[in-house]
């Protein structure tokens, strides 16, 4: 039997994802989880499934669910943990080819909503960036589950074409499954379905009067049936929401930095503690050249997408639904609520990707060639970047001299652990960081002592008396570390403060002092006290 033959195009399509998947796993595990990865592993590894569904309220269950499946098949270690969404991340690129053909291709666009279907050719250059993306790429390797939020959107967005195209009940209940699904994913899922639904309700506006129109009551069921399946959960969030904090700038500007990301992805012109303390102005003035010209070699073929859906009503609505709307709303929240990152916009990457593609492939002959480099150099610069992260001229050239990565909890603890016996004391600051600490800190021979303690909020200001009274062991010490990251006391040092002068009681000595930065990447600060 001979093997199916393949078009050029579907050969180019097979060999992306080919690709998609070893940059995947390319470096998959050389960087240390950062504090949030950490939480996934301590919630994924709670005493029972029961514990681990319930482990918080910031976030629904399902991930943590996913990643205890996915650590009883790999090695619990970080390659277990983020093997998930490199599995997300590889099926979301499956499901963007998917979407740009139902779109983009006139022979396969839905039979209602005025989709005219502007270039076909599109779908294979979707791929080709979806594959190579940093952005995409990032996703795919952080132990979180914004890569299954991808997935998910592309899903729903999907099926809600396919109801659109054949009106069928059945693809309305895997629609409401999978909606239900992605809530109790992520709380932000809400925002595609919503997109979804003011696209339906306008179709059906729209759409009186037709020999099949569309009908909106059928699809807003199926919204509420699986909005109310989210109602248990939602009453156990509500026993404990998280506390509302002010966004650290306004979201507009962090808004169109989002979208930036989405192109060159997180390590070029990265961000670390230096840069996130000084602001964002230091940024553009460190490296406003490569900036401004990153953000045009991606703007520029948005621009031109934009001007050709005036020849395809039905998808300039879809997309003005899906990504006005939610865009919309979470600049809103993020008045109040420090929602506007990309991690949390990421069901817009895969519309707006087309959106740019179509505004290169559909763009005049002399233009055509110009747009589709433009797009080319900007997703590789952001793959160079992220992959060839600790290259020296990498670092220089396209990081202005700041190295892109997580916080290194794993080189911190280990650190540590060599310099500390039985009898030393480890004070964390701020608490919530035991999350990550203890994934590293398996076997330690001196074990973490939360500051302030937990029964205390994380911002709790402790005098000396009261760290005295709470870790005695400070006294019979002779050596003291204390780890400083994710600092949220009004003074930042508050607690490397408290503990000198709580040592210099319990001691009768001022000790040997030293503080050392790791990196400078993260702002994870190592205080060592030592008698004399």
């Amino acid at each position: 039997m001979m093997p199916p033959s393949l078009t050029g195009a579907q050969r180019l399509i097979v060999n992306a994802v080919l690709t998609a998947f070893v940059l995947r796993m390319l470096h998959l595990s050389d960087l240390s989880l950062w504090l949030d990865e950490g939480v996934t592993w301590w919630n994924a590894t709670r005493e029972s499934w029961t514990a681990t569904a319930l482990a918080e309220h910031n976030h629904p269950p399902v991930w943590w669910l996913v990643t205890r499946l996915s650590l009883a098949v790999f090695q619990p270690d970080e390659f277990g943990l983020r093997m998930p969404a490199v599995l997300a991340g590889m099926l979301s690129i499956v499901l963007a080819g998917l979407l740009a053909r139902r779109l983009a291709d006139p022979a396969r666009v839905p039979s209602r909503g005025g989709f005219v279907g502007l270039e076909r050719g599109a779908v294979v250059w979707v791929v080709l960036f979806a594959s190579t993306g940093a952005f995409w790429i990032a996703l795919s390797q952080e132990a979180r589950m914004y890569a299954g939020l991808l997935a998910e959107s592309l899903g729903l967005s999907l099926l809600y074409l396919r109801w659109l195209d054949r009106d069928r009940r059945s693809t309305l209940v895997a629609y409401g499954l999978l909606a239900s699904f992605a809530l109790y994913t992520q709380y932000l899922a809400v925002l595609p379905i919503l997109g979804h639904a003011l696209h339906a309700f306008v179709l059906a506006r729209r759409s009186r009067g037709d020999p099949v129109p569309v009908r909106f009551l059928p699809f807003f069921t199926t919204v509420a049936l699986a909005g109310l399946s989210f109602v248990p959960w939602f009453l156990w969030f509500l026993k404990e929401p998280p506390g509302a904090s002010a966004a650290i700038v306004p979201p507009y500007g962090r808004f169109l930095h989002a979208i930036w990301r989405m192109a060159v992805g997180p390590a070029f012109v990265p961000l670390d503690r230096v840069r996130a303390d000084e602001g964002v102005g230091s940024v553009l003035r460190e490296q406003p050249v490569a900036i401004a010209v990153s953000a045009l070699l991606w703007l520029v073929p948005l621009a031109f997408g934009v001007r050709a859906l005036a020849r395809d009503r039905g998808l300039r609505a879809f997309l003005a639904c899906g990504i006005l709307l939610p865009s919309v709303l979470l600049v809103g929240l993020g008045i109040r609520y420090p929602l506007v990152e990309e991690k949390y916009l990421v069901f817009l990457a895969p519309l707006l990707l087309l959106t740019a593609v179509l505004g290169a492939v559909t763009a005049p002959r002399w233009a055509k060639p110009v747009l589709l480099a433009a797009l080319v150099v900007v997703h590789a610069v952001g793959l160079v970047a992220y992959h060839a992260r600790e290259t020296p001229a990498v670092i220089e050239v396209l990081g202005g001299g700041h190295v892109y990565g997580k916080e290194q909890w794993r080189e911190v603890e280990a650190a540590v652990s060599r310099a500390t016996a039985k009898g030393d004391v480890v004070l964390l600051h701020a608490p919530y960081m035991r999350f990550v600490w203890d994934f590293y800190a398996e076997g330690a021979a001196v074990r973490r002592t939360p500051l302030p303690g937990l029964e205390r909020p994380s911002d709790a200001v402790m005098t000396a008396d009261e760290v005295r009274r709470e870790v005695p062991a400070l006294a019979d010490a002779k050596y003291v570390v204390l780890v400083l990251s994710h600092e949220c006391t009004p003074k930042r040092d508050h607690y490397l403060t408290v503990v000198l002068d709580v040592l210099r009681d319990v001691w009768g000595e001022t000790p040997r002092f030293e503080i050392t930065p790791y990196k400078v990447q993260w702002g994870i600060r190592v205080a060592t006290f030592e008698r004399r």
